[in-house]
């Protein structure tokens, strides 16, 4: 399972996912996902780099919805 899932058919419900799916990847609750929570779901990690707007090392919830609301390119 990647770190970031696109599912269903409108944005709201993508965005709904997507912020569930952060909760689920905030493995110690600290209200931020780092790389290595990022790819502990088999993620690659390639996405990471570009999601981490501010290059802190950690999402945001808004660098991950934003991140998931954006379509993958080739080797992501």
């Amino acid at each position: 399972m990647n770190g970031i899932k696109r599912v269903g058919a409108t944005p709201i419900h993508r965005r709904q996912c997507a912020a569930r799916r952060f909760v689920e990847l905030d493995a110690n609750h600290d209200g931020f996902v780092d790389q290595s929570e990022f790819v502990a779901n088999g993620d690659s990690g390639q996405r990471f780099p570009g999601c981490d707007v501010d290059g802190d090392g950690k999402l945001t919830l808004h660098e991950f919805l934003a991140c998931a609301q954006r379509p993958a390119t080739i080797g992501q």
